[in-house]
């Protein structure tokens, strides 16, 4: 587990969904600059194909980081293990008009508060996905 640097908290994020994509769950795990978990959580959320959820998972997760003390002394570092997810936040792939408002919304949240989405390979994310299938129940 790699640290974030001073003045950041690292969120560590995953979505996931039964074999049947009936229903689906987020996990997520926030940590400081020294690697100590500070909060995570694993919800419930709706059969959404995979990469809308992680984008959903994001924007639960910069809701909840932002109505924090948390955003008044740090930045946020956001990892996901989705590839496209992170792709259509940054600009480097053009969304599908099915998402795009939700990556126009996802994007100038990030742009504005100053907060980083990275890829992050699922191996180094192992305990966000335990955590996002456990939201599945």
């Amino acid at each position: 587990m790699e640290t974030s640097p001073l003045g950041f908290l690292k969120l560590n994020v995953d979505g996931a969904l039964d074999l049947q994509r009936q229903k689906g769950g987020i996990g997520g795990l926030l940590r400081d600059s020294k690697g100590s978990i500070l909060s995570s959580f694993a919800e419930t959320y709706g059969a959404e194909p995979p990469t809308v959820v992680e984008l959903m998972t994001i924007k639960h997760i910069i809701r909840f980081f932002l109505s924090s003390s948390w955003s008044e002394k740090y930045r946020l570092i956001i990892e996901s293990d989705c590839k496209t997810a992170v792709e259509w936040i940054n600009g480097i792939k053009v969304a599908p008009l099915t998402v795009l408002q939700l990556i126009r919304e996802l994007s100038q949240t990030i742009k504005d508060r100053g907060i980083f989405v990275h890829f992050i390979y699922r191996g180094c994310n192992l305990e966000a996905d335990i955590l996002a299938r456990s939201g599945i129940g």
